[in-house]
């Protein structure tokens, strides 16, 4: 009988521990009861308000930069996409997400996620043919009970946006996932956008948020429009010797020029966690030690005006102790309009 106890305990030993989410918090604000009246102005309360009674057909959305495993055997065990993959799916489980746009991947990796998702979660992106080479993938995971995934499309961001090709400060092709959904709930439309745009750059950063916001633009007039990726978007502290860029108010203000918002700007309860996306630690370089250097937000989730958004988040959790990626996922809470 003891032999039975200690066999029946086993497999939850062996459970992985998610320390130090943000989504339990995320849930707990979301009802007015844990909305403190004093911290914001009769107008601002009364609009969270209004926007919790949709409560119930909220979804969330999270932008994750997950890792390449190209350069794995440059990397510490830890680090290497079959020692992280497990920590992946953790947090993907933990977060709940119905929205989750994924960013640097490679088609096996893609493959492996979903073989272990199952039947839960459907993908949009386009991939590779068989036996051509190897590259890296933007893409959408959506969750089938609550989206259908109506229509996609990988945009190539250059002058000849439908074969593989790149703008003109670049030579690495950079795509733009589109995905059309209609929302199982509301029965409501909604136009997702994924990228990642160049590091290397600021001329290909400015390219390509000039490319992107004008495809978006029209697209916006008709239904809710989402863009999450990793943006590489460093604020311009001239005085840390660290910041590699200085173009990342002047990028990301194409984006919000027009039909977009940033969510941790439209955020009506407000925003939670780190106040970078980056996981070294402050003075340093190398990811994986911490939760970044306050002010670098790479990573970020834009909204237009047909959405609001409840609450805005960086995750910050470890599994076991480590971190699952190099870049921490953005988390957002939204309900249409």
């Amino acid at each position: 009988m003891y032999c039975l106890f200690l066999f029946l305990l086993l497999p939850i030993s062996l459970m992985a521990i998610v320390d130090n989410s943000i989504i339990p918090l995320m849930d707990y604000y979301k009802t007015i009861k844990q909305v403190d009246v004093k911290k914001y102005s009769k107008t601002q309360y009364d609009a969270i308000g209004e926007a919790l009674k949709s409560r119930e057909s909220s979804f969330r959305v999270v932008s994750y930069n997950m890792l390449f495993d190209r350069y794995d055997h440059l990397l510490a065990k830890p680090y290497r996409w079959y020692a992280r993959m497990p920590r992946v799916l953790d947090l993907i489980d933990d977060m709940h997400a119905d929205i989750i746009a994924v960013q640097e991947l490679y088609p096996n990796q893609i493959q492996e996620l979903l073989e272990e998702l199952g039947n839960e979660y459907g993908f949009a992106g386009k991939l590779p043919a068989a036996g051509a080479e190897p590259c890296e993938i933007n893409g959408i995971f959506y969750r089938k009970s609550r989206f259908i995934c109506d229509s996609n499309t990988t945009h190539y961001i250059s002058e000849t946006p439908q074969k593989p090709s790149s703008d003109p400060f670049s030579n690495e092709p950079r795509t733009l996932v589109e995905a059309h959904f209609t929302d199982l709930k509301t029965k409501k439309e909604l136009a997702c956008f994924c990228t990642q745009i160049a590091f290397g750059s600021a001329d290909s950063r400015e390219y390509a948020a000039n490319f992107i916001t004008k495809l978006i633009e029209t697209i916006s007039q008709n239904k809710a429009c989402i863009l999450a990726g990793d943006f590489n978007s460093f604020s311009p502290h001239i005085d840390d010797p660290n910041v590699p860029f200085f173009d990342g108010t002047f990028v990301l203000g194409i984006f919000t020029k027009g039909c977009l918002k940033n969510s941790r700007d439209m955020a009506l309860i407000g925003t939670m966690g780190p106040t970078s996306t980056y996981t070294n630690r402050p003075g340093a370089i190398l990811p994986f030690q911490g939760t970044g250097t306050p002010g670098i937000m790479l990573d970020h989730i834009f909204c237009s005006n047909k959405l609001k958004v409840l609450l805005s988040a960086v995750q910050p959790a470890q599994v076991d102790g480590m971190y699952a990626s190099d870049h921490l996922p953005v988390v957002v809470d939204c309900i249409h309009n």
